[in-house]
C-alpha cells in the first residue's frame, strides 16, 4: 500500500493503481486498498470501478458518512434506488449532509417519475450539479446525448458542465449544437445566455435571458438573471425592477428577497427603502436562515443602523457559526461602533473561513 502511495505523490496514479491492485490479491490485505483504488477509478471518470471498489470499503467502514455519500454519488448514475440508501445513511450519521442528500433525494425521485432515460439522466444531471458535483454531472449529461441526441436541454446542460469543469472548448459547441435542435427552449435560451455572461457579451446574455423569459414568464429566476445583466451593463434602475419582479413571482420565496437586498447592498442603492425592507421579509420567511439574517445584518449597517446590525448578525453567527460573510460584516459593523478588539477577531475568522474582503480589511485597518 505505502508503495502505491509513492506512486501516486510522484504523479504515476497508473502504477499505483496496479500496485494497489497486485495488493489486493496478497494475504489479508488491509480495506484501506479498496478507498484508493475508488478514488483512482473517480479520478479517472470510471465511476463504475469506482462505485465497485468503494462499495468494499463501505462493508467494512459502516460507520464512514463521507464514504456513503461518495458511493451514494457515483451510484446516481447506475443504480438510482441504492443511490437513495446510501445517502440517506450518509445523512443519518452526519446531519451537514442532509441538504445535499434532499437535493439529490429530489433528483432521483423526480426522474423515477420519467418515462425517458434521456431525461432521467438530465434530472440526475441537474441534482448532481446542483450540490456542486460537476464530474458526475457532466457523465449524466453524456448519458443523456447517447440516449437520445435530439435533446436540446441535454446538449446545453452538457454545455454548461463543460464551463463548470473549465474545458478548454467552453461548452460552446454543445450550446450551439442546442440551440439548432431547439430555440424555443427557455432552459437553452437561459444556459447560452450564462454563457455569453460568462465571456463578457452582456447585452447578448441580456437579450437571450429575456427570450427565456418570454418562454417561461412565471420563472422568476430568469428576471434575476435579467436584472443582473441590466447591472453589468450599468443600467441599475432596470436592474432593480428586474429583480423586484422576481420577488413579485415568487412572494413566499425567501431567496428572491434576499437576492434583491443583496443588489441594493452591492449597488449602494436603496437602502432604505428597498433594500432592508426586502431583507426583513427573507427573515420573515426564512427564519431559521443565518444567511438572511447575515444579508439583514448588512443592510442595517449600511443604513447605519449599528446596534440593528450587531444583533442581526450575531443571531446569523448562533445560527450558523462558520458563516464566513456574517464574521465579516460583524467585524464591519465593530470598526463603525470602533470596538478594534472585537473587530479584528471577527475578520480574522472571516478570513480564516475563506472570505478575500476580510484579508483586505485586516491589512488596511490592522497593517
Amino acid at each position: 500500500m505505502a508503495w502505491g502511495d509513492v506512486n501516486y505523490l510522484n504523479a504515476d496514479p497508473r502504477r499505483a493503481s496496479e500496485v494497489w491492485v497486485q495488493a489486493l490479491e496478497g494475504e489479508n490485505p488491509s480495506d484501506q486498498l479498496y478507498s484508493r483504488l475508488s478514488q483512482i477509478y473517480d479520478e479517472n471518470a470510471d465511476y463504475p470501478k469506482a462505485a465497485q471498489y468503494l462499495q468494499k470499503y463501505v462493508a467494512t467502514h459502516s460507520e464512514g458518512a463521507s464514504a456513503h455519500y461518495r458511493l451514494g454519488l457515483l451510484l446516481t448514475l447506475s443504480d438510482p434506488n441504492q443511490a437513495l440508501s446510501e445517502l440517506t445513511s450518509a445523512s443519518q450519521l452526519d446531519p451537514q449532509l442532509d441538504p445535499a442528500v434532499q437535493t439529490l433525494r429530489i433528483s432521483l425521485n423526480l426522474a423515477s417519475l420519467n418515462g425517458s432515460t434521456s431525461e432521467r439522466f438530465v434530472i440526475i444531471g441537474r441534482g448532481l450539479g446542483l450540490v456542486g458535483e460537476w464530474p458526475l454531472a457532466h457523465a449524466a449529461f453524456e448519458e443523456a446525448v447517447k440516449a437520445d441526441g435530439k435533446n436540446a436541454e441535454a446538449w446545453a446542460w452538457l454545455g454548461e458542465a463543460n464551463q463548470q469543469m473549465d474545458q478548454p472548448e467552453g461548452g460552446s459547441a454543445e450550446l450551439d449544437q442546442a440551440l439548432h435542435l431547439n430555440r424555443n427552449s427557455s432552459i437553452v435560451r437561459g444556459l447560452h445566455g450564462l454563457y455569453l455572461q460568462r465571456i463578457g457579451n452582456f447585452r447578448q446574455a441580456l437579450m437571450e435571458f429575456q427570450s427565456a423569459a418570454k418562454l417561461e414568464p412565471d420563472n422568476p429566476a430568469w428576471q434575476v438573471s435579467i436584472g443582473e445583466a441590466h447591472s453589468k451593463l450599468g443600467d441599475l434602475i432596470r436592474a432593480l425592477g428586474a429583480y423586484q419582479a422576481a420577488t413579485t413571482l415568487a412572494p413566499e420565496e425567501a431567496n428572491y428577497w434576499r437576492l434583491l437586498a443583496i443588489f441594493c447592498a452591492q449597488n449602494n442603492v436603496n437602502i432604505k427603502d428597498v433594500g432592508v425592507p426586502a431583507a426583513q421579509k427573507a427573515v420573515v420567511l426564512a427564519k431559521e436562515d443565518a444567511a438572511s439574517f447575515d444579508v439583514l445584518g448588512w443592510l442595517l449597517l449600511l443604513d447605519a443602523r449599528h446596534q440593528e446590525a450587531e444583533r442581526t448578525l450575531m443571531r446569523a453567527l448562533e445560527l450558523d457559526s462558520q458563516n464566513a460573510s456574517a464574521h465579516l460584516h460583524l467585524g464591519m459593523v465593530y470598526l463603525q461602533k470602533d470596538d478594534r478588539v472585537s473587530a479584528y477577531d471577527h475578520l480574522i475568522k472571516a478570513r480564516d473561513l475563506g472570505n478575500d474582503e476580510a484579508e483586505v480589511l485586516l491589512n488596511h485597518y490592522f497593517p
